[in-house]
């Protein structure tokens, strides 16, 4: 019975990695901003990306917290900039989009 629960377990966590690495990193590029400063969304700082489709729709992505996010807040804590790009992988969360940005580039 132990073998039974250990296999299924493996198999499992065999299939999580799998879907894992079925996410692609995707670049979106919007206005960067602080989403407690800036939009009251957040209970502490942190960096958000609102990209606007091409009907007028905004869609809010908040910055999954990781050093490329962390080492970019300072520049938009109190101040939004355009033009912003975020590379990454996006995930929906409690209903917010979240992306694990692996680069940040302002133009």
């Amino acid at each position: 019975m132990n073998k039974f629960i250990a296999l299924i377990a493996t198999s499992l966590f065999a299939a999580g990695i799998g879907f894992a690495s079925d996410a692609k990193e995707q670049t979106l590029t919007g206005k960067a901003m602080c989403a407690k400063c800036e939009l009251s969304e957040a209970d502490k700082c942190t960096n958000a990306l609102q990209v606007a489709a091409k009907d007028g729709k905004v869609t809010t992505y908040l910055l999954a917290d990781n050093k490329v996010s962390k080492d970019f807040h300072s520049k938009v804590c109190m101040t939004v900039l355009d033009g912003v790009s975020v590379t990454g992988t996006v995930k929906s969360e409690g209903g917010k989009q979240i992306i694990t940005a692996s680069k940040i580039e302002t133009k």
